[in-house]
């Protein structure tokens, strides 16, 4: 994505630091509030690998960060530019399956406890590695990364490359960590939903902000490489990239607030309580 150098791009950057450093303190704080629990690592195996890949996404989003305060070619050229665009798409990729098991996850432990941590550690390394074969796509012929030019500020797919393998590249990829995470979402929330009497406001609250925050950048990108678009204004651009961003900083403190005994932990940790010790 290019902006120019200027009111539009400024603020992105300073969004992108504020993003980051506000997720980062989320998930510092759950990191703390696990480290002395076992059962907590335990229960959270899934938490916590999104929490890993959302904090991979804020070294992304850190990079993207300072590189728009720069007028002219990014510090590190193209090779970092492809580093960066690999590594936004893995972190994000991996943190869409890990909100997707969450939700699985919650509904096992409340419904059919006999499913709970069957094969997790098997499915993570799984989700990881599809998550990286993924995001190396356009490393292997479908697509192409963004190239680091004079008004770069993110790199990620180059939507300006509209062969067909870009193409299906965008299809395959927005059927594995899209629609199929949206219907896993959606089926196992609502069917948690209607046999719990339980607060459900984290039930919504995760598919309707995968929705939000990623359907417009997934909408924009498919109409520009099939029928193309007209030119957008700078600041509509940067907020369709911002979009997928807020789901990552809200990450943290939403599904710690879903837990009780998490939340618990976690206040313990604000409060600089560490006497107490969790089993």
């Amino acid at each position: 994505m290019e902006l120019e150098f200027g009111i539009t791009r400024t603020a992105y950057g300073i969004a992108m630091l504020m993003m980051a450093a506000v997720a980062t303190f989320g998930y510092s704080v759950y990191i703390l509030a696990i480290w002395s629990s076992k059962k907590l690592q335990t229960k959270h195996i899934w938490l916590t690998s999104l929490a890993c890949a959302d904090l991979l996404m804020m070294v992304h989003l850190f990079m993207d960060g300072l590189s728009s305060f720069h007028q002219g070619r990014r510090p590190k050229g193209i090779f970092e530019c492809q580093v960066s665009a690999h590594m936004g798409l893995f972190s994000g990729f991996v943190s869409i399956a890990s909100m997707t098991w969450i939700c699985i996850d919650r509904y096992y432990r409340k419904f059919k406890p006999e499913k709970v941590g069957v094969n997790y550690c098997f499915y993570v390394i799984i989700v990881w590695a599809m998550s990286f074969l993924a995001a190396s796509g356009p490393a292997l012929g479908f697509g192409a990364y963004e190239s680091a030019e004079e008004n770069t500020v993110k790199c990620l797919i180059d939507l300006e490359n509209t062969d067909m393998n870009t193409i299906k590249y965008f299809v395959v990829v927005g059927f594995l960590f899209f629609f199929y995470p949206i219907f896993k979402m959606i089926k196992y929330n609502t069917k948690f939903a209607y046999k719990s009497e339980e607060e459900k406001a984290v039930v919504i609250a995760a598919p309707v902000s995968f929705v939000l925050g990623y359907l417009p950048y997934l909408v924009y990108a498919c109409l520009k490489l099939t029928i193309g678009l007209p030119p957008l204004n700078q600041a509509s651009i940067a907020f369709l990239y911002l979009l997928p961003k807020f789901i990552s900083v809200m990450n943290p403190y939403m599904y710690m607030r879903s837990d009780p005994e998490l939340l618990r932990a976690a206040k313990r940790v604000v409060n600089f309580d560490f006497d107490q010790k969790i089993e």
